[in-house]
């Protein structure tokens, strides 16, 4: 894997967003910049009440909505499992490889305010404070399992039969430089 430098970024029209620590909101930000679908794999994956939806069927709800896209997308999410069918038909990959600790912080923050305000994610869930600090939370799953999954990113973007042009993002510097390189506002996108 050679990744580009992310303050001069070329995004293509089929972009996978990985990572930890803001995917979400960048792949929001694209959308709005560019004009294409974003397919956010958690709001799939995630039914009413934190109900997880079948493997299988997700992943043929994933490539029914990427066949569909036929101008373009953007796959925001971490799936294993769905990588290998979209990893190897995208042409930007913007990976958000971002220091364990602070993305551990950032990512407490968001999910106390989205329960203290009520914010829908993932399709139509809420967080509660309970859910919060439970051991299933994400805060949790991200100071345990972060690091594994950012392994498991950075295997699959060496494979060779990726063709992608690649952007790893190593800091919050770099990420907020990357989205002024686009002529986006970090404060409008950053949590």
């Amino acid at each position: 894997m050679s990744p580009n430098k992310p303050d001069k970024p070329e995004i293509g029209s089929r972009i996978c967003v990985y990572g930890q620590g803001g995917k979400t909101s960048l792949s929001r930000a694209l959308g709005t910049l560019t004009g294409l679908p974003v397919i956010e794999l958690d709001a799939i994956f995630w039914l009413p009440n934190w109900i997880e939806r079948d493997p299988e069927e997700m992943l043929e709800i994933v490539t029914d909505r990427v066949a569909q896209a036929t101008d373009g997308w953007i796959v925001d999410g971490n799936f294993s499992k769905i990588r290998p069918h979209v990893l190897p038909l995208a042409d930007t990959v913007i990976w958000l490889n971002l220091p364990r600790i602070p993305t551990t912080l950032r990512v407490a923050k968001r999910t106390i305010l989205n329960a203290i305000n009520r914010t829908r994610i993932c399709g139509d869930n809420y967080e509660s404070l309970k859910t919060a600090f439970s051991p299933d939370s994400i805060i949790w799953y991200r100071a345990i399992h972060g690091q594994k999954s950012q392994q498991g990113i950075a295997v699959d973007l060496a494979d060779s039969q990726n063709r992608a042009t690649i952007y790893e993002i190593r800091s919050y510097r770099q990420l907020r430089a990357f989205y002024r390189s686009l002529r986006l506002e970090p404060h409008h996108y950053l949590t």
